[in-house]
């Protein structure tokens, strides 16, 4: 489930999505999740956010700027691609080298009986 906006999606669910490179670069694009925004500019990523309290965000191709919404300095954090962040139940956890291909490997069967 997501709505869309130009330069903006909110993701309940999964999503698997490959954003182009934009001429002005001064525009990222915008992903809301609950209690946090995903900021990029260029890339591949896929979301796992469905209702519950685990969110689970992969960078494929591209880095990503994760914000959880935390008035702290470090509220920010960046995703490199093979990185993967796994918020459950409130706990940020940051994996390194995940296998991108089996993550995104349900985007193969999505729509198929």
């Amino acid at each position: 489930n997501y709505s869309l906006d130009p330069g903006r999606i909110a993701v309940e669910g999964e999503v698997y999505a490959e954003l182009a490179k934009s001429s002005n670069t001064n525009a990222p694009f915008f992903v809301s999740l609950p209690n946090m925004l995903l900021e990029l500019s260029s890339g591949r990523f896929n979301v796992s956010a469905y209702t519950g309290d685990s969110i689970i965000i992969t960078a494929v191709a591209g880095d990503l700027k994760l914000d959880t919404g935390s008035r702290q300095p470090a509220a920010a954090i960046m995703l490199h691609p093979g990185e993967q962040a796994q918020i459950i139940h409130g706990q940020l956890n940051l994996l390194k080298n995940v296998d991108t291909r089996k993550i995104i490997a349900w985007r193969d069967n999505a729509g198929k009986q």
